[in-house]
């Protein structure tokens, strides 16, 4: 089974593309948690309580799941048995991500918006409250609670696309013919910011930055 987190702008929807022509009606969505919209003891206990749920779930026989995609902790699928799950997620350059994720909300927005997604709209935050805000800070530290990088079977990169799509079909799931790639949008740029802006982003996000060096590294050992 593969389990395919989709941590926010990070091509996860193009990837979401890929999988559903590779496992069809056998790919579960999983975005229900909302986990930036809840608070950190709760959706990290939730998450843990739902590692339970999904180990039993697991081993009944109607349950016939191949691919699992979404938002979501993975230390909730953390239970099921190591032999037969692959975890496997994409990451971007930290200020990419968070750039993109800022005015993606701003013209995503509608009456149905999650709590913080309505907060950072309706309180008009600008780019800088959002990069600087503690609930935005980390995204990817938030996301892997008690699921460190090394588990992962394969983290592509979203800056290398293509490149990375194509070892994950070759390598992950041996199905290159199936998995036709959905072209990136090249003109979905994100604003230019300055360089004192940039650095200080990083500096705030350090720990996410750390984590996208070590997939990095990752990468290079894998090509």
């Amino acid at each position: 089974m593969i389990i395919s987190l989709h941590l926010p702008k990070t091509a996860g929807t193009s990837f979401f593309d890929a999988l559903t022509r590779v496992y069809g009606d056998q790919l579960m969505r999983d975005y229900n948690d909302i986990p930036l919209n809840r608070p950190v003891e709760e959706r990290n206990r939730k998450a843990l309580s739902d590692a339970l749920h999904y180990e039993q779930q697991y081993r009944d026989p109607a349950f016939k799941v191949a691919c699992i995609h979404g938002h979501f902790l993975p230390v909730k699928y953390g239970l099921l048995p190591y032999e037969s799950t692959q975890f496997i997620t994409w990451m971007r350059h930290p200020v990419e991500r968070l750039i993109s994720h800022y005015f993606f909300w701003l013209s995503a927005y509608n009456e149905n918006a999650a709590p913080l997604h309505k907060r950072v709209v309706e309180e008009n935050w600008t780019l800088e409250d959002f990069a600087f805000s503690n609930e935005m800070r980390n995204v990817y530290d938030q996301f892997l609670f008690a699921f460190p990088l090394h588990k992962f079977d394969f983290i592509g990169i979203t800056e290398h696309f293509s490149d990375d799509l194509c070892w994950f079909a070759n390598n992950i799931i041996k199905a290159n013919g199936d998995v036709e790639e959905k072209k990136l949008n090249q003109k979905k740029t994100t604003p230019e910011i300055s360089n004192k802006l940039r650095s200080e982003i990083e500096t705030f996000h350090e720990q996410d930055m750390m984590l996208y060096t070590q997939a990095l590294n990752m990468r290079k050992k894998r090509i």
